[in-house]
């Protein structure tokens, strides 16, 4: 057993140190380390006989594996990649459940971690094999429910959360850079994407240089660095500030990984999305996990897990087109049809774009399409063409494009109302 002592400062209220003992009050289990006790009482080695510096003690259990930044840097005995295949499976799988549960929504309360790295992983060893368990909640909040992602906590410069390297990109930068923007479950979900990319490297290299040692060179030699403020260190390691490394890391561990390497790292690229609403959320990836790691299940057995993880959606839905929506993303990778209706049961809502009635009895096929852009042969005439200007709304449309499958434009001079879906990858359409 071991415990945590926490300082209380005379400018923080005592509900504020309990946060802690709130959280873990709140989210027990199995893969979520256990509260024991706590207590408040004076420091454990007071400065003077009457020090007044009043305590918060946790107890917990011991770890007897250490915790997960010591084991990704250790050498094991895992030589093989069957041997590897066993922790690296189970952890993300524990991982990701303990997540989803401190994501849950309970009793009109949802949860966030905000500071998820290996050195907050712990490994215990159960009777059949490694158990890992998440720590340290020090950073943790309760919140009330409000929205898709919940109030979050904001980032502040008096309120600062997370690891460095750990942190998604909107921490730093973005149009919410600077301002208190809530962080909510999407931090957690990268943080935790970066850690599986870890784990995912180690099941492909071991701990061979040509592993985590050539990952994080790669990340320290990028010099790509959308973020340059003041917390950004000289040597810079960080996920959110390599994502071209990162990317390529990825697609470096498929060429020659498994069906279910390469099912991991779909996901972990999900994760790691740069736009926080375009994430995956946690309990699609332990579902996804569930399915892969169990291809036997009954559908009936399927379903049942489904309906266990699901979380029902809080977004209006004239939103759900510009965020992350599961159910758009169950019809783009063809899931069955009894997985959309558990979606629809929890009001999730995807509709495909379609024409009006009328629209549709307008519109007939043309054998000659025309434009205007051959009309001239120099630029100073296409200049002088009463269409010139219009490409600042091209490229409006194209950037719509990119996080969404249909663009609606209305009352636009010259083009009046458009409205158009991607029916191809073929960047030439």
């Amino acid at each position: 057993m071991f415990y945590k002592m926490v300082r209380k400062m005379d400018n923080v209220h005592w509900s504020q140190c309990l946060k802690e003992v709130e959280t873990l009050r709140s989210r027990k289990h199995e893969h979520i380390i256990p509260l024991l006790a706590s207590f408040s009482a004076g420091r454990e080695a007071p400065v003077t006989a009457n020090d007044p510096q009043e305590c918060l003690h946790m107890l917990f259990p011991c770890a007897q594996g250490g915790d997960l930044k010591s084991w990704l840097e250790s050498s094991e005995d895992l030589v093989k990649v069957e041997e590897r295949s066993d922790y690296v499976y189970k952890a993300a799988q524990h991982l990701v459940s303990a997540v989803t549960y401190i994501h849950r929504d309970i009793k009109d309360k949802i949860a966030f971690h905000h500071d998820l790295k290996p050195g907050n992983i712990l490994l215990f060893i159960g009777r059949n094999g490694p158990i890992w368990k998440i720590c340290d909640f020090g950073n943790a909040r309760l919140k009330d429910i409000d929205g898709e992602s919940g109030t979050g906590t904001a980032h502040t410069e008096t309120n600062k959360f997370g690891t460095y390297d750990y942190r998604p990109p909107e921490y730093f930068i973005g149009p919410d850079a600077g301002k208190e923007e809530n962080h909510g479950r999407p931090f957690d979900v990268f943080s935790l994407g970066c850690v599986l990319l870890d784990l995912a490297t180690v099941l492909e290299y071991g701990w061979s240089n040509a592993g985590l040692p050539e990952f994080k060179r790669r990340r320290g030699e990028n010099k790509e660095h959308s973020y340059t403020g003041p917390e950004k260190p000289e040597r810079d390691y960080s996920f959110h500030n390599s994502p071209k490394v990162v990317k390529a890391w990825i697609e470096h561990l498929r060429t020659d990984g498994s069906n279910n390497l390469c099912t991991l790292l779909d996901l972990i690229s999900l994760m790691l999305l740069d736009q926080k609403d375009q994430r995956i959320f946690s309990w699609e990836v332990e579902m996804d996990l569930y399915e892969m790691l169990h291809p036997d299940l009954k559908q009936a057995q399927r379903q049942k897990r489904l309906r266990e993880l699901v979380q029902e959606s809080r977004t209006p839905r004239a939103r759900l087109d510009n965020r992350h929506n599961p159910l758009q993303r169950a019809y783009a990778v063809g899931k069955p049809e009894w997985w959309k209706t558990i979606l629809k049961e929890n009001k999730w809502s995807y509709s495909e774009p379609t024409t009006t009635l009328i629209l549709r009895q307008r519109t007939f096929p043309v054998d000659k399409h025309f434009s205007t852009l051959n009309a001239f042969e120099y630029t100073e005439d296409f200049r002088k063409n009463e269409l010139y200007g219009r490409h600042d709304i091209h490229q409006k449309i194209a950037t719509g494009f990119e996080s969404s499958e249909s663009v609606g434009l209305h009352g636009m001079g010259g083009i009046g109302y458009v409205y158009c879906q991607i029916v191809s990858n073929d960047s030439n359409l």
